[in-house]
C-alpha cells in the first residue's frame, strides 16, 4: 500500500481535473453562449456608450488669517479648511452653477441631472502643501477644457454671497441679542436698587459698622478691668512696702489711650505683669522691681517731681558733709524735700482717685458693650445675608456685562471682516487633458472587459449548475456518500430495448450486446457478495423513488440468471404500481394479489414465459390490504417453498421512501440490489434509502447506476468500456468466422 499510494494519488487528481473540465465541456454549448453574451456587451457599450472626456488642473489655495474675522459659523482656519475644501467644491450645488455658467445645462435643473448629464465624476485630491489636483470626466470636451476656471470663479462668487446672507443675517441677530442685553442690564441694576431700597442698605451697612468693634471693645474692656481687678489687689496685699513714687508709677501704666509701659510690675529682668503680679499676691513676694520715670520718657508732672526730689534729695546729701543741720542751705533744701514729697502724695491722691473714676467708667462701658451684642448679633446675621445676596446679584451682573462685551466684540469683527476674502484660488494649469480623444469607452479595456465577463459567464454558469445539481450521477460520488460497492452501469435507452432484453437469446448470439454485458456484469457481482449467511438466492431490486428503472432492472437480472441456466422466479410485489407483466408480456392475472389472499394457488398464479428456465409472478389487480400480507408470516412460507424450486428468485419490490413494504421484504430476502438513476435521483434520497435499509438490517449487495447518458464526454470518459464502441473492438473480421 505504501508503494502504491505516491502513484494512484497523482492519477486520482489527473482524473478529477479531467472530470471537472468534461463537467464543464457538456455544457459547452451554454458556455458558448454565454461568452458570446459577454463579448455582445462589451461591444454594445462601446457602439452605444457616451464618450466620455477627461482633464487634469493644478489649484493652489491660499488663505490668509485677518487680525479680526467674523467668520465665526464657518472654520476657514487652514488645517480645517484644507479638510473641507474639497467636499465644498465638489458639492453638487457648486458642480450645477459652474454647469449653468458655462450653458450645459437649463436653469431648474437639479445636481442629480447635471452629474447624469453632463458630469458623471468629478474628483478634487489634495496633492502637497497647498496645491490641489482637480479631475473632470465630462460627456462634453468643451466643458473639460473650461471647467476648472469657471469652478474657481464660481466658488469664490458662492463664497463672497454666502459670507454676505451670514454677515447679513448674524448681523441682524446679533444687534437684536444686544438690544436684549441692554434692556437685561438696565434691569438687573434697577433690580438691584430696589433690592437696596427694600432692605434699607445705607441705614443696615451704619449699624453694622457702628457694631463692628463691639466684641473687640468688650475683650479689651474686660482685659483692662482684669488688669486694675490685679492692680487693686496688689495695693491691698502690699499696703506699705512701696512708695509714693512705686505706687505713682504702678498707676500710671494702666492709662486706657496708650499702651503700658511707666510702671510695669517685674520680677528679676525678664518678668511679666501679670504673672508678676499674681505671683506677689499668691507668695507675698517683695523682690519686684518697678519701673522708674527716670527710665522712661516723657515725663509727666509727678514725674518731675520724683525727679526733683532726687536731685534735692542729692544736694541734701552732698551739702550735709559741709553744713550743720541747723544751716539755712539744709533748712532751705529740707523744707523744698518735704514741699516735692507734699506735692507727690497729692499728686499719688489723684491718681488713685482718677484710677477709681476710670475703673467705675470700663465696668459702666462693659454693661453697656454686653447690652449690644444682641443687636450686634441680629444686625450681622442680616448684613450677611444681604451680602451674600447681593454677591450673587453682583455676579450676574458681571457675566450679563461679559456676555454683552463679548457680543458687541463680535459685531465688530463682523463690521471689520465685511468685504474681505480670507481664501483665494489660484488656477495654475492643465496637467493632462483627453478632449479630443475620449478616455471611455476604451477599446482595449472593453476588448479585455468583454472576455472577462464572457469567460466568467462561461465558467461560472455551469460551475454554478453543478454546485447546485444534488443528483446522482457518478458511482464514486455515491460510493462515497453510502459506502456501498457500485455493482453495475446501465447505459441509458429506450424503454423498448431495455425491455426487449429479457427476451433476448442467451446462447448463439453472434453479436455481444453491451447493455447485455450491463447485467451479465450485475449478475456477476451479486454472486460474489453474498450475505452472511452465504446465501444469494433471494434476491430484492428497489430503489429510493419511483420512476428510476427498478422493474426493468429487476426483470433483466433475472434474465441474466436464466441465462446462464438457472432456474429462476421473478415475483412482482410492488403491488401499487407494479410493472412485470407488461416487461414480460404474461398474463397479469391472477397475480400476486390473488395469491396472498387465496383466491388462487401457487400453480395458478404462476405465469411461464417462453423459456423453461423462468417463471413470473406478476402483480394481479390492484387489491385492498395485500401490502400487509406481504408483512405475515404467509408470504416468508411462501418464500422458502419457492426456495425449493427455485435456483435464483428475483423479487421486484416497491420504492424504499415512503413506503412501508420494503423493510419487511427484505427479511426474506438475501440481500438488495439498490437502483439509482443517474442525474435524476438525489443524493440525500439515496443515503436516506440505504439509512432505512440498513436499521432494517438489509444485507444490500450494491447499487446500479441505472440510464447513464454516455453521450455527456463526463460519463463517457468514467464508463467508456459499457459503451458500444468498447464491445465494437471485439467484434470479429467479415471474413473470419464466428466461434461457435
Amino acid at each position: 500500500m505504501q508503494n502504491s499510494k505516491p502513484s494512484t494519488e497523482p492519477r486520482q487528481v489527473v482524473q478529477n481535473i479531467v472530470a471537472t473540465a468534461l463537467q464543464l465541456l457538456q455544457y459547452g454549448r451554454l458556455m458558448l453562449i454565454l461568452f458570446s453574451m459577454g463579448v455582445i456587451v462589451a461591444l454594445a457599450y462601446y457602439v452605444y456608450g457616451r464618450p466620455i472626456f477627461f482633464s487634469r488642473s493644478l489649484v493652489r489655495v491660499t488663505m490668509l488669517g485677518l487680525p479680526l474675522h467674523s467668520d465665526s459659523a464657518r472654520d476657514d482656519t487652514p488645517g480645517a479648511g484644507y479638510r473641507s475644501l474639497t467636499d465644498r467644491l465638489q458639492s453638487g450645488a457648486l458642480v450645477l452653477r459652474t454647469i449653468q455658467k458655462l450653458g450645459f445645462i437649463r436653469a431648474g435643473a437639479s445636481p442629480e441631472e447635471a452629474a447624469a448629464a453632463v458630469i458623471p465624476t468629478l474628483r478634487i485630491d489634495y496633492v502637497d502643501g497647498d496645491t490641489f489636483m482637480v479631475n473632470v470626466y465630462s460627456y462634453h470636451p468643451e466643458v473639460v477644457r473650461q471647467f476648472t476656471q469657471t469652478l474657481i470663479g464660481e466658488f469664490e462668487a458662492s463664497e463672497r454671497e454666502v459670507r454676505a446672507e451670514f454677515r447679513e443675517k448674524a448681523l441682524g441677530s446679533y444687534l437684536k441679542e444686544l438690544d436684549d442685553f441692554k434692556a437685561q442690564l438696565h434691569e438687573q441694576i434697577k433690580k438691584r436698587m430696589m433690592y437696596e431700597q427694600e432692605n434699607s442698605l445705607a441705614e443696615l451697612f451704619i449699624q453694622q459698622n457702628s457694631l463692628t468693634k463691639v466684641p473687640k471693645d468688650i475683650v479689651m474692656t474686660k482685659e483692662h478691668i482684669r488688669q486694675m481687678d490685679e492692680i487693686r489687689r496688689y495695693f491691698t496685699s502690699q499696703e506699705g512696702t512701696f512708695d509714693v513714687v512705686a505706687k505713682l508709677s504702678l498707676l500710671s501704666s494702666f492709662k486706657l489711650d496708650e499702651p503700658v509701659e511707666v510702671g510695669t510690675v517685674t520680677r528679676g529682668e525678664n518678668g511679666v505683669l501679670s504673672s508678676v503680679v499674681n505671683e506677689a499676691i499668691a507668695n507675698k513676694v517683695v523682690d519686684v522691681n518697678i519701673v522708674q520715670p527716670s527710665m522712661v520718657t516723657p515725663l509727666t508732672p509727678w514725674q518731675i517731681l520724683e525727679r526733683r526730689q532726687r536731685e534735692v534729695k542729692a544736694e541734701l546729701a552732698r551739702h550735709s558733709s559741709v553744713y550743720g543741720p541747723q544751716h539755712e542751705v539744709i533748712v532751705t533744701l529740707k523744707r523744698e524735700l518735704s514741699d516735692v514729697e507734699d506735692k507727690l502724695k497729692g499728686e499719688l491722691s489723684t491718681a488713685q482717685k482718677k484710677f477709681e473714676l476710670d475703673y467705675a467708667r470700663l465696668q459702666d462701658k462693659l454693661k453697656d458693650l454686653q447690652s449690644k451684642i444682641p443687636e450686634y448679633n441680629d444686625v450681622t446675621s442680616k448684613y450677611e445675608q444681604f451680602r451674600q445676596d447681593y454677591s450673587m446679584e453682583e455676579k450676574g451682573q458681571i457675566e450679563w456685562d461679559k456676555a454683552y462685551a463679548s457680543l458687541a466684540a463680535t459685531v465688530e469683527k463682523m463690521k471689520y471682516g465685511e468685504g474681505r476674502d480670507r481664501l483665494h484660488l489660484t488656477f495654475l494649469g492643465v496637467q493632462m487633458i483627453r478632449d479630443v480623444d475620449p478616455v471611455s469607452p476604451n477599446k482595449f479595456k472593453l476588448v479585455m472587459i468583454g472576455l472577462a465577463i464572457g469567460l466568467g459567464l462561461a465558467c461560472g454558469a455551469p460551475l454554478a449548475i453543478q454546485f447546485f445539481n444534488t443528483s446522482a450521477s457518478r458511482v464514486q460520488e455515491i460510493e462515497a456518500s453510502t459506502g456501498l460497492t457500485g455493482i453495475g452501469v446501465v447505459p441509458i435507452n429506450s424503454t423498448e430495448q431495455l425491455e426487449s432484453i429479457f427476451r433476448s437469446n442467451a446462447i448463439d448470439s453472434r453479436v455481444p450486446n453491451h447493455l447485455l454485458e450491463s447485467f451479465r456484469i450485475i449478475r456477476s457481482q451479486v454472486l460474489i457478495r453474498p450475505n452472511n449467511q452465504g446465501q444469494n438466492q433471494v434476491i430484492m431490486v428497489t430503489s429510493a423513488r419511483p420512476s428510476e428503472g427498478k422493474s426493468t432492472m429487476a426483470a433483466n437480472i433475472a434474465w441474466a440468471f436464466y441465462s446462464m441456466g438457472e432456474r429462476t422466479l421473478l415475483l412482482d410485489c410492488d403491488l401499487r404500481r407494479g410493472r412485470v407483466a407488461k416487461i414480460t408480456g404474461v398474463k397479469g392475472s391472477p397475480g400476486m394479489t390473488n395469491l396472498l389472499i387465496g383466491k388462487s394457488t401457487n400453480a395458478e398464479s404462476i405465469a411461464k414465459t417462453q423459456s423453461e428456465l423462468l417463471d413470473v409472478i406478476p402483480r394481479g389487480p390492484v387489491i385492498a390490504g395485500t401490502t400487509e400480507v406481504l408483512c405475515q408470516p404467509k408470504f416468508h412460507d411462501m418464500i422458502q417453498e419457492w426456495r425449493k424450486h427455485y435456483d435464483r428468485i428475483i423479487i421486484d419490490a416497491p420504492p424504499v421512501l415512503g413506503l412501508s413494504e420494503t423493510a419487511s421484504l427484505q427479511q426474506v430476502a438475501d440481500g438488495v440490489v439498490l437502483v439509482v438513476r443517474a442525474e435524476v435521483t438525489r443524493h440525500t434520497d439515496v443515503v436516506a434509502a440505504v439509512e432505512h435499509l440498513r436499521k432494517a438490517g438489509a444485507h444490500i449487495f450494491g447499487f446500479v447506476l441505472n440510464a447513464v447518458d454516455l453521450s455527456k464526454l463526463t460519463n463517457y470518459y468514467y464508463y467508456y468500456y459499457y459503451s458500444p464502441d468498447y464491445y465494437g473492438d471485439f467484434m470479429p473480421p467479415d471474413n473470419e468466422a464466428v466461434p461457435a
